[in-house]
């Protein structure tokens, strides 16, 4: 059996491009999975921080019965402008898998329920390259902060101790912007750490080491962090790195003040592959397979 994909823009009238009050022309990104004859079809919406996770859930969807002969359109975006999108129309997408309890909005009647699938954690990351390590990034990081040189884990709310390490070099850090919960999480974790409050904190005021506009979801914040531009770190999600652990160097903070409960929901119940899909989920869930497989190999934690 294999799988086809195709990558394309969402081009749905609520996903059309569109200049932003920050991080500039951006615009709904959407990937299709194929299996089979491709004769049952679905879109999904997706936060950014879940476009792999996402992927793979799908691919191993569509190696089941209930999956045979799909075609799985996977949109990704942040997650108010996803919100923006399914708003405008009800028909667009037949789930959506926020980086927020945002499904509780849309939470009716069974089968129409809201559900975790994911804790997320946010992270501060740059790539290694010659000699950049956590240091790079936090100063004042105690040795019981750090696992390695190139990982740490700050468990305290209160992150005043700390200081970001660079904070002279204008746009050194990408960041995105209060439609991502991300982004929202990163604003509330540099305000701690610098001691931002009233008009001074974030996103009122953006302080000059942070790229200017934020980015609109966390994809093209991830996207932005570069190994010889200025860009050298970003704030995204653990996710995102999951893979490239070994050339980054990351910072995760994972007290509950800053882990995302990640919510989904069937928004269209009468979407027969969108419920087979949602049924294969809670499926995975009551195995326990999901936690014990599916968000580990992920990096996120478990719910």
């Amino acid at each position: 059996m294999s799988i086809k994909i195709t990558l394309h823009s969402c081009c749905m009238a609520a996903a059309v491009l569109a200049l932003t009050a920050s991080g500039g022309w951006a615009a709904t990104s959407c990937v299709t999975r194929t299996v089979g004859t491709g004769e049952y079809t679905t879109t999904i919406a997706v936060a950014s921080n879940f476009t792999t996770p996402a992927q793979d859930m799908v691919d191993a969807f569509q190696l089941t019965d209930d999956g045979a002969d799909t075609a799985i359109t996977i949109c990704n975006d942040s997650t108010t402008n996803l919100r923006s999108q399914i708003d405008a129309n009800s028909n667009l997408y037949s789930m959506l898998f926020a980086a927020d309890t945002t499904a509780n909005y849309y939470d009716t009647t069974s089968p129409r329920i809201a559900y975790s699938y994911a804790k997320g954690v946010p992270v501060y990351f740059t790539y290694r390259g010659t000699s950049r390590t956590v240091d790079n990034l936090i100063s004042n990081l105690a040795a019981s902060d750090k696992h390695s040189s190139y990982y740490a884990t700050l468990t305290g709310s209160d992150l005043s101790a700390y200081t970001i390490a660079d904070t002279t070099t204008a746009g050194s850090t990408a960041i995105a912007n209060a439609g991502a919960p991300y982004g929202v999480k990163a604003h509330a974790i540099v305000n701690s750490i610098e001691a931002l409050t009233g008009t001074n904190a974030m996103p009122t005021t953006i302080p000059t080491w942070v790229v200017s506009p934020l980015y609109t979801n966390i994809n093209l914040t991830f996207d932005a962090v570069t190994t010889s531009g200025t860009t050298k770190n970003g704030f995204v999600s653990l996710a995102q790195i999951c893979n490239i652990k070994s050339s980054v160097a990351y910072v995760e903070f994972t007290n509950t003040n800053y882990v995302l409960d990640q919510k989904a929901i069937l928004l269209l119940p009468s979407d027969t592959v969108a419920a087979n899909l949602n049924s294969y989920i809670q499926g995975q869930m009551s195995a326990g397979t999901w936690n014990s497989t599916f968000l580990p190999l992920h990096c996120y934690g478990t719910i």
